[in-house]
């Protein structure tokens, strides 16, 4: 299905199939506005069309392999795959790298809870003043968590 999806880069013309010879024009032949499967220029023609969607998606080939694709710009994302175990894993470490260098926090220490389990967290700890609520603007909490 994908080679009918082809675009041709050169004009090509076919001679009617057996079969399916029009009775009022046996003589014609058909000019393909698309690639066909089959035809030599099929499969360079697909892969030109998906290397090119694949392009607008951020993606580059290999200089050592044009077939196989890397995302430069994943924001931080990375995936690996272990062919061996049949396992693929994201890690977000650059992300979060970035997000502590934002708000200034890249020294900051791992742990397993961000805030003490015994801290109850009350209206009462809002900000109240206008230079409260101010400073708090500078850390917005959807990035921040």
């Amino acid at each position: 299905m994908a080679y009918v999806n082809g675009d041709l880069a050169e004009e090509i013309f076919m001679e009617q199939a057996d079969h399916f010879i029009d009775q009022k024009h046996p003589n014609y032949v058909y000019k393909l506005q698309r690639s066909l499967y089959g035809l030599k220029q099929a499969g360079r023609q697909w892969f030109c069309k998906l290397d090119e969607k694949l392009k607008s998606f951020g993606l580059n080939p290999l200089s050592s392999d044009k077939c196989v694709y890397k995302l430069k710009n994943s924001k931080g994302i990375e995936f690996s795959q272990n062919v061996k175990n049949g396992q693929i894993t994201m890690s977000q470490s650059k992300y979060i790298e970035n997000v502590l260098e934002k708000f200034n926090m890249q020294d900051a220490k791992t742990l397993k809870t961000p805030l003490d389990p015994n801290v109850k967290l009350t209206k009462e700890m809002c900000p109240k003043t206008e230079a409260e609520k101010a400073e708090m603007s500078l850390y917005p909490y959807r990035s921040l968590i």
